[in-house]
């Protein structure tokens, strides 16, 4: 139950981040990035949707780049974010990026950009300080985008989520009166069901990166896998 409720770690970020095939699970892992807010229960604020947004652009053109600094000194930060061969068709992505984050100091001209990143709430201009998310955070976000039957929202059985309607959503999770014919996920309750279709591949591919993600919390020995070492100098 405590692995369950404890924020994850950075290295259970970074193994979760590698094993998606969708541009949605960043906002996913963290409650908030150098005070950029992302709440549990609802979409991403403005601002964070951006830095996701962002930094999806910038992992597929191969610009960012998380790893781990080699044998770091007491209080250094043992992992960095690398902004790296981003070119100049990228320049105001990794501006915006920075911009964002509220980090100073930086020559965007194609260099390589090396940032420290902690565990840590508040903000720093020479750093990103996240807050990560636990893995009942991530049930209940699921559960938030749960298409709930009116008539249990009219009763008071469950509230109305903040989710607008068409809103893309990491994971889709139907309801229907009538047993579904084309669920790969599928549970009765109240008299509906409830059900992930399986034609769906994001909602699928969301609910295997959610077990993936249980199963590293209940199996604390599979974080210790390799995260990459980064060949750049940190210091």
């Amino acid at each position: 139950m405590r692995r369950m409720l404890m924020p994850i770690t950075l290295e259970q970020a970074f193994l979760v981040r590698a094993a998606a095939t969708s541009k949605f699970v960043g906002r996913e892992l963290y409650l908030s990035a150098n005070g950029v807010q992302n709440p549990v229960g609802g979409p991403p604020s403005p601002e964070f949707q951006r830095l996701e947004d962002i930094h999806a652009e910038l992992e597929l053109a191969g610009a960012i780049y998380y790893g781990r600094a080699p044998a770091p000194a007491p209080g250094e930060a043992e992992y960095y974010v690398s902004l790296h061969d981003y070119g100049v068709e990228h320049t105001d992505d990794v501006q915006a990026y920075l911009e964002i984050l509220g980090i100073e100091g930086q020559t965007v001209d194609g260099r390589d950009i090396v940032i420290p990143i902690y565990l840590a709430p508040g903000k720093r201009e020479d750093a990103i300080n996240v807050l990560t998310r636990t893995a009942l955070d991530w049930i209940r976000h699921a559960g938030s985008m749960i298409e709930v039957p009116a008539a249990h929202i009219e009763a008071g059985i469950v509230e109305p989520s903040d989710w607008e309607q068409g809103k893309e959503r990491f994971i889709t999770i139907h309801s229907s009166k009538k047993r579904p014919k084309n669920a790969v996920v599928e549970v009765a309750f109240r008299g509906w069901w409830y059900y992930i279709d399986a034609s769906d591949m994001r909602s699928k591919r969301s609910f295997q990166l959610i077990k993936f993600l249980i199963g590293l919390r209940l199996d604390e020995k599979g974080t210790e896998q390799q995260i990459p070492v980064l060949t750049v100098p940190v210091g």
